[in-house]
């Protein structure tokens, strides 16, 4: 089946985060929003049908998990990946930022310290805070070819400083890197050397974007004890609202001890809804998946090409993964941030995720989601630049 990802929906009176929050981030209601990280790309076919098939049976009680919700995630990430991962590494949770933050409830007890690259997804900083941990910085660093890389000596000296938990994006949010095989080794090493667990984030790893990347998977390194990874079809199949995620725990001990925290707090069990929509997406979904990555790869070079040539001092950083543009703005003739917003949120009338979200030193950059319709993210950009000509 042909999917035609131009048709516009109206997305307005459906209660979407994306669009009633314009004016209260904002403060105008009218711009176009390229902000928070769903996609405005309609479901797969086979998520619909199995939606409606369920909601055909007229009772919505208690529900469980079927036999195969979990085999759909390992087949899913065995054939997309070459990745194997084992059933009984698995735990239902119903996002991965409740599941990061249950696990640094758990594990961050001996220093209450977790470090994080910055720049980073924003939740990571108040679910550490809201954790009673202190946040231990490991700033990203840009090489001679203008790609964003660990500073490994720096990650290194934050781990001998003493931490419980290294939280890892990847691939990551907002700069769209996808971490390689070398890295996560010498990630694992240090975790190793320090007795850190590594817990990554890794809801992006379906959005690559080119042939010839690859997402390597802490899964795939399983011969350490000391890691984690949280998954979720939300990114993958615009699956954000349907609470429906898992976590991969291969060490039985860490594995008990998050399952005792989801029982705790009464978590164990999700939406039947999310459930029927995580199954169809992972049992079905690839025609649609594989459609999808070529429209974002396109909507993508098109947004770089068009802020390169048009917008200079916006430079975009081209990302491996996710549908998300991280945009530095430094060059821009702005006296500080607010200048910024009030160039992008009142002049072009684009709603972007602020940089400073991101990390304290980001102020004068930009996070913008290119997954919605051509035609959308083409007017956005063309009232960026009547507004970068008016400067």
């Amino acid at each position: 089946m042909q999917y035609n990802f131009d048709i516009q929906i109206d997305r307005n009176h459906t209660n979407t985060i994306k669009y009633n929050f314009r004016k209260k981030l904002f403060g105008n209601e009218k711009v176009i929003p390229l902000w928070v990280a769903d996609m405005d790309l309609p479901v797969c076919n086979e998520i619909t049908i199995a939606l409606k098939k369920r909601i055909e049976h007229p009772l919505f009680g208690y529900t469980l998990q079927s036999d195969n919700f979990y085999n759909s995630f390992i087949k899913w990430m065995n054939i997309r990946h070459n990745i194997h991962i084992k059933e009984e590494w698995l735990c239902f949770s119903p996002a991965v930022v409740p599941s990061l933050s249950m696990l640094i409830s758990i594990f961050a007890t001996k220093f209450n310290k977790v470090a994080i690259n910055t720049p980073v997804y924003h939740p990571f900083y108040q679910i550490i805070k809201d954790n009673g941990c202190a946040i231990v910085e490991s700033p990203l660093i840009i090489d001679s070819n203008g790609n964003y890389q660990i500073d490994f000596k720096n990650l290194e000296d934050c781990f001998k400083q003493g931490i419980d938990i290294f939280l890892l994006c990847n691939p990551h949010n907002p700069v769209g890197k996808i971490f390689s095989n070398e890295d996560l080794d010498k990630i694992l090493h240090l975790a190793e050397t320090h007795n850190v667990l590594v817990i990554s984030d890794e809801i992006h790893c379906d959005i690559i974007l080119d042939n010839s990347k690859k997402h390597v998977s802490l899964m795939q390194k399983n011969n350490f004890k000391n890691i984690i990874s949280c998954f979720s079809p939300g990114k993958t199949f615009n699956l954000a609202g349907m609470a429906a995620s898992v976590v991969s725990i291969p060490d039985i001990k860490f594995r008990s001890k998050f399952k005792r925290e989801l029982e705790r707090l009464h978590l164990f069990s999700g939406n039947l809804l999310g459930y029927t929509a995580f199954e169809a997406a992972y049992e079905s979904g690839m025609e649609w998946h594989q459609q999808s990555l070529q429209y974002l790869k396109g909507n993508r070079d098109f947004a770089i090409d068009y802020l390169t040539q048009y917008t200079p001092k916006i430079k975009p950083n081209k990302p491996d993964s996710t549908f998300l543009l991280w945009l530095d703005c430094t060059d821009m003739p702005f006296e500080n941030e607010n200048q910024l917003k009030h160039f992008f949120y009142q002049k072009a009338e684009v709603g972007l995720s602020h940089g400073k979200i991101f990390g304290k030193n980001y102020g004068m950059f930009m996070r913008l989601n290119f997954a919605t319709q051509r035609s959308l993210l083409v007017k956005a950009l063309e009232q960026i630049r009547q507004s970068y000509i008016e400067l």
